[in-house]
């Protein structure tokens, strides 16, 4: 199949539907989402980096940050995938702060 007649295909489905289906950015254009989700991976790598040098509770707090960065990506691009993924995270490193805090 021509990759033109699929892609037309695909915007008059999207047209009739009213769906977004390419929510994410054009290669090269730098929305809000590419800032968001590149602070919140260097965010989830210093969160790593503290959890493996056992540095408890910062790496929770690091992490949560990071995990609430992607959890905002995943909304705007309506990824489900994503969006189960990043607030069961958050949530498991939110109940670890509250342990954490209130034994």
């Amino acid at each position: 199949m021509d990759i033109v007649k699929e892609v037309s295909r695909l915007i008059n489905i999207k047209e009739e539907v009213g769906v977004n289906i390419v929510a994410r950015a054009e290669p090269g254009k730098k929305d809000i989402t590419w800032y968001i989700k590149w602070f919140s991976s260097i965010v989830m790598i210093f969160g790593i980096i503290l959890t493996s040098n056992n540095i408890f509770p910062m790496n929770l707090y690091v992490s949560c940050v990071g995990l609430i960065g992607w959890t905002v990506v995943s909304l705007i691009w309506k990824d489900r995938s994503l969006i189960v993924l990043n607030v069961i995270a958050v949530s498991f490193y939110i109940n670890g702060i509250v342990k954490n805090l209130w034994g």
